[in-house]
């Protein structure tokens, strides 16, 4: 593709690409509707979300009609600015290559590119690491349990502002969050989200301490089997989980890349 950086060679659209993307759609409205901090609206063939913690990485763009979004990007931007807030567009590649070469010709920067990948549902069941026991969350301390897995970031809310939500969405039982412990120790954590029949999995993280142990792995297929009516399971990955969910059976369907505005310019 011209102008984005990585990702597979164009390939047609298919019906199961635009499911996988409207379930990730889907899982912002969830969260958006829950309660919570933060605003979401759709205008003008966008879905955009300020997630009500100031951190600008959270605050995201998306396209909903690729024709309308490339004639509106200014009220986007006008969107934010409004609210004093910046933002990230989350475009999908293949599929919004015209958003993105609007958005780079008006100064954004790429600032990550990820696959999508997908598999069949059932995932096939990994054991936890020896000692290690997973459980779904469901109280304040196992909130808190699951916050220090991760600790701090500058690219993260602080852990009481991130607990209250968590406990808001666990409240719906429509997002669902697990975490391993050894010990007394928390190791590795996952969350889950349903949308028709597309599992979305995300948050799977592990300790430094307890890496090469298999525990990726075997909370991806927990945070999954959570959602046995759903017929796919899809995610994100990283450089690091990419070729851990290829053994798992997952491939990559399309990426996502994120373009941030262009700093101390007008738009952000």
């Amino acid at each position: 593709h011209r102008g984005w950086d990585g990702g597979p060679g164009r390939r047609a659209l298919s019906m199961s690409d635009d499911l996988f993307h409207g379930a990730l759609l889907d899982v912002n409205r969830t969260v958006r509707s829950s309660g919570i901090p933060g605003e979401l609206a759709e205008f003008d063939g966008w879905m955009v979300a300020d997630s009500g913690t100031g951190i600008d990485g959270l605050n995201q763009a998306l396209v909903l009609e690729v024709p309308r979004a490339v004639r509106s990007l200014e009220s986007v931007e006008q969107w934010f600015r409004a609210r004093g807030t910046g933002f990230q567009l989350v475009l999908r590649i293949p599929g919004d290559e015209a958003v993105f070469e609007l958005a780079k010709a008006r100064g954004y920067a790429q600032t990550r590119s990820q696959p999508l990948m997908a598999a069949l549902m059932p995932l096939s069941s990994y054991p936890l690491a020896a000692g290690a026991t997973a459980a779904i969350v469901r109280d304040a301390e196992d909130i808190r349990n699951y916050l220090s897995v991760r600790g701090s970031s500058p690219g993260r809310p602080p852990h009481d502002e991130e607990a209250k939500v968590i406990a808001a969405l666990v409240a719906t039982g429509k997002l669902h969050y697990f975490v391993a412990m050894d010990d007394g120790v928390p190791i590795a954590t996952a969350s889950s989200a349903v949308s028709g029949a597309v599992v979305s999995i995300s948050n799977v993280w592990v300790a430094e301490t307890a890496r090469k142990r298999g525990l990726g792995t075997a909370m991806t297929a927990i945070a999954a089997a959570s959602h046995r009516e759903a017929e796919w399971a899809i995610l994100e990955a990283s450089a690091m989980g990419d070729p851990v969910y290829r053994r798992m059976g997952f491939d990559e369907r399309f990426r996502y890349v994120r373009l941030a505005p262009p700093q101390g310019s007008a738009v952000s």
